[in-house]
């Protein structure tokens, strides 16, 4: 089973992938620093060593490179 999580920021979307549980419930409003799920090898990734899948969708799907962002992130 592939477990994801998606969440909408504001039109934007973040996905997170391969999961080995999902910490929150659909629709369930998140915080800055809360645990959403725990690292896994869920999927095609089976058998692999516990990781992530993270992605940036726009509003219309379209994916967006994370680097930016995650560097932001970190310079706050």
């Amino acid at each position: 089973m592939f477990r994801i999580e998606r969440l909408e920021h504001g039109g934007f979307g973040t996905g997170y992938g391969h999961m080995s549980r999902i910490a929150v419930a659909p629709g369930t409003k998140v915080s800055a620093g809360q645990v959403i799920g725990y690292m896994g090898d869920s999927g095609n990734a089976e058998g692999s060593v516990p990781h992530l899948h993270f992605e940036i969708r726009q509003p219309d799907r379209t994916p967006v490179n994370p680097y930016y962002s995650l560097v932001a992130a970190q310079e706050r």
